[in-house]
């Protein structure tokens, strides 16, 4: 059992996810110190001019080497994500940024989501990046041709974020 797990329903949950597309950009394990390399190279299924998976419903189908990020492994994988990213967030207990989309929206389901956050996130996000800065770099990355690139073709997208 998680911390998070009864936290939010699956739907707000999903609504952590800001679209910026980091999370489909292939990563590559650096075998000598164990670090998670970011790439440059992005899963064909992403649309880099939204963000967002093209097939976002059945992405696991159609890519089973897609991550789900769920409660139970969030406390696992937040370290790789973006600093950011909403789920990383929540994991370190950090306010969503202001222009992520939950924050933006003044719908019931965004106001209730803040709610349900305000006891866990209690500090400030500290985050200066701009989702224009973001959606920036995922539309200038490298769509993939296949699910599975090769060790030499991540390995020629390696990149600093």
């Amino acid at each position: 059992m998680s911390k998070y797990d009864n936290l939010l329903t699956f739907e707000e949950w999903e609504k952590l996810c800001d679209c910026c597309g980091m999370c489909c950009m292939f990563k590559v394990l650096d075998d000598e110190t164990e670090e998670v390399l970011a790439t440059s190279l992005a899963c064909p299924l992403l649309n880099t001019a939204t963000g967002k998976c093209r097939s976002y419903a059945d992405r696991g189908e159609k890519n089973p080497f897609c991550t789900f990020i769920t409660p139970e492994n969030l406390d696992e994988l937040a370290e790789n994500m973006p600093y950011h990213c909403g789920y990383r967030c929540v994991a370190e207990g950090r306010k969503l940024p202001k222009w992520h989309p939950v924050n933006r929206d003044n719908s019931v389901e965004a106001r209730t989501i803040r709610k349900k956050l305000e006891p866990i996130c209690t500090r400030e996000c500290g985050e200066a990046v701009s989702f224009a800065d973001v959606a920036d770099f995922v539309a200038g990355c490298t769509v993939s041709e296949t699910l599975e690139p090769d060790d030499d073709m991540l390995e020629e997208h390696i990149i600093e974020i």
